[in-house]
């Protein structure tokens, strides 16, 4: 997801992925954001790129790597539950600039 504000209106764009079986059982999450674009990856595999001006931020951002469940996605099936996260680590780079 990537939310933002445009115009004083909430604004977001999402991409949604299968989850194949991987031998380990993890996966490997990408996002890569370059000024003007934001493209997400799974397991190596592009899934979904943001290229509209108001949609990429170009201020500084922070992180958050959570299961969110419900609000304005709908209601959640209760029969569902529970459900886990379990995250292994997280990695950012900067690139230097020339």
């Amino acid at each position: 997801h990537v939310h933002r504000d445009v115009a004083g209106e909430r604004a977001s764009t999402r991409f949604e992925a299968e989850l194949a079986p991987t031998p380990d059982g993890w996966h490997v999450v990408g996002v890569l954001w370059q000024p003007g674009r934001i493209e997400f990856a799974l397991d190596g595999q592009l899934i979904g790129t943001v290229d509209e001006a108001q949609m990429v931020p170009d201020t500084p951002m922070y992180l958050i790597v959570n299961l969110a469940l419900g609000g304005s996605a709908g209601d959640v099936d209760s029969s569902a539950m529970p459900q886990q996260l379990h995250v292994d680590y997280v990695r950012v780079w900067q690139q230097e600039t020339s």
